[in-house]
């Protein structure tokens, strides 16, 4: 790796980052949203589905991701998992529905489903042979970093400051600066 080789790792997990906040900001939120005062009123078995349905979106996109990636490049896949996240937070931020919820979560599901496919791939082919594995424990460590992320604020805010709180992170990862990292 170049010069750049450290911010282009970092550049590139933001993806990781933003995947695991999206697979788990729900979670610090589920006694609000099974209140009689949820911004989202639903019955358990829909609080289940929005839960859940995000692993259907991520059973879709793995291999088309691979595909993609192997005659489009590597970067250009891995970024466009980004506007895919942002739109997903759009949904959630101005839809206070559960059909609106399980669309929202299904598209994070997709962009999570490039991200895994991806991800390891660049990272992989990005770093020298002597720090390849050290350079490959950033997907978890992203997805990690994003799952703790999530579960340190949410339970200490509102359905709409998760949001607001959790979506410049996506922005961040699909920023200039980003781009100009990666691209």
């Amino acid at each position: 790796m170049g010069d750049n080789g450290s911010y282009v790792v970092f550049a590139a997990s933001l993806a990781g980052v933003v995947s695991g906040c999206a697979f788990v900001w729900l979670t610090p939120l589920l006694p609000q949203l099974k209140s009689e005062n949820s911004e989202v009123p639903m019955t358990e078995a829909e609080l289940s589905w929005v839960v859940s349905i995000i692993e259907i979106g991520d059973i879709f996109t793995p291999v088309p991701s691979a595909l993609l990636a192997d005659r489009l490049g590597r970067k250009p896949v891995l970024l466009a998992s980004g506007p895919f996240q942002l739109a997903a937070w759009l949904i959630i931020l101005l839809s206070r529905s559960v059909a609106g919820l399980c669309i929202a979560r299904f598209i994070q599901g997709l962009a999570m489903g490039i991200m895994y496919a991806v991800l390891p791939i660049y990272l992989a082919e990005i770093a020298s042979p002597a720090v390849r594995g050290s350079v490959g424990i950033f997907v978890q460590y992203s997805w990690y970093f994003g799952l703790i992320f999530e579960y340190s604020i949410g339970p200490f805010l509102t359905y709409s400051q998760i949001i607001w709180a959790s979506m410049p992170l996506t922005i961040v990862s699909i920023s200039e600066i980003t781009m100009r990292f990666l691209v």
